[in-house]
Parts: C-alpha cells; structure tokens; sequence
C-alpha cells in the first residue's frame, strides 16, 4: 500500500498484522532485475519454504503492507566466448587468410553471428554448421550469418578470403588484415603465417600489437610452404605488419 492508500496486490483487511513473500518466477530465456526494494527483504529461494519450488529465481519477505518492489523483466543476453585460428599464406600475387572461429554461445541462444571485415580483404567463402545464408554489407564490411534455428554451445565458422599482394615489391611493409567477431565477451586466438621459400618475409617486432610468440601451438604443415612465426593474442586491438 502507498503512502496514498493505493493498494498493489491482495492483502488480508482489517489485520493487525500482515506478513508473507513475495516469489518471481521466470522463462530461462528472461531475467529480472531489482529497481526499488523498500521494505522487503530478498531470502533464498530453496531455504524460504519446504513447500515452494525451490528453482523460484528470486524470493522476497515482507511483514506489512508498505513495503515497495519494482523489478524489470527483459530477456537473457547470449554470451559469446570466441576461439579464433588466423592463418595466413603468401603467394605470388595474393595473401589468402583462413580463419576458424569457435563459438561457444552460453545463456541463451542466437539466430545470427556478425564479424567485420577490413576493406582491403575480399571474402570468398563462409560456411558455419547450421548456417542457412550469409551476407556482405561491402560499405561497412559486416558478415552476418543466418542460421536455421536458434543456437547454444559450439557453433563453428570457417571464412575464406584473400588481399591482393606484389611478390616482386622490394622491402613492401603492409599490416596483416583480420577479421573481427562482434558482440562477443572474449576472444583468444591463434595467428600463424607462411610463405614459398622465394619469398623472405620479416615480422617488424616493434609494431606488434596484442601478440606474444606462441609455444605450446602444434604448427600445421602445409606443401611447398614454410612457417614463418606463430602468435598468441587474448584480447583486442591486435596488429601485425610484415
């Protein structure tokens, strides 16, 4: 009851004495959050009553009626941890990026995931298991991946794409392009790089950003190709010229 007299809920009249609680029960694709607690006190739900459900998310004890609860109920936030695989290789007219992203998707599921590209990086496949189509916003570089239902747990996303590059420039510096999850809660990745034997290709140390050499990562070999550097990264921004 307000200060007014305006009553919320149903109340026992003409008592001397009122007491009880209060229980919100919820979907687990929604949460609730506290806005004002004014004479009520949270409890736990499994010990409040033997009786009661004891998955009831949030219960509360009141003794009187001008206690006050304002809760707001929303959906559940996904979130997205990210383990990323960046492999680059050289050749003699284009360096082609490979990146396995694995999605571990907790909370509440998702229809779409999005990743933005550079300008410079022309994407030439995507393929997710349970993808049903993705798009390319060319102005912003977006990739948004539809998939058939929505989703929690594992979600893997391969994309294939390639920047054009000269073999025959003398001393060329240039950054290595990646690609970049959005809306995720953490992303730990692994970079590695390899080139022909023709091509000499040099790390330039002082302009790594977020990366530190890896040593426990199993290098894959690949024909006709030898490995350059492997690197670690556990947050963004990450850089790397060559």
């Amino acid at each position: 009851k307000s200060a007014d007299g305006k009553l919320y809920g149903v109340h026992a009249d003409a008592v001397v004495r009122e007491a009880g609680r209060l229980t919100i029960m919820t979907d687990p694709s929604l949460t609730s959050i506290v806005k004002t607690q004014i004479g009520v006190k949270q409890v736990d739900a499994g010990a409040a009553s033997r009786g009661e459900n004891a998955a009831a998310a949030n219960t509360w004890e009141f003794s009187g009626t001008s206690g006050q609860l304002v809760v707001q109920i929303k959906p559940v936030e996904p979130r997205l941890l990210v383990t990323h695989h960046a492999q680059y290789v050289f050749r003699d007219d284009e360096l082609r990026l490979k990146s396995v992203l694995k999605y571990d998707v907790e909370r509440a599921g998702v229809f779409q995931l999005t990743l933005k590209a550079p300008e410079s990086l022309t994407i030439d496949s995507v393929s997710a298991d349970g993808m049903s189509e993705f798009n390319i916003d060319k102005g912003s570089g977006k990739i948004t991946l539809s998939l058939t239902q929505k989703r929690m747990g594992a979600i893997e996303v391969t994309v294939q794409s390639h920047q054009a590059f000269d073999a025959s420039a003398d001393n060329a510096e240039m950054e290595l392009p990646t690609l970049i999850p959005e809306g995720v809660e953490r992303e730990t990745g692994v970079v590695t790089a390899y080139a022909p034997e023709f091509l000499d290709v040099i790390t330039v140390d002082e302009k790594l950003v977020g990366l530190f050499p890896s040593r426990d990562v199993a290098i894959e070999k690949l024909p006709r190709l030898r490995s350059i550097a492997s690197w670690n990264f556990t947050r963004r921004p990450v850089a790397l010229f060559v």
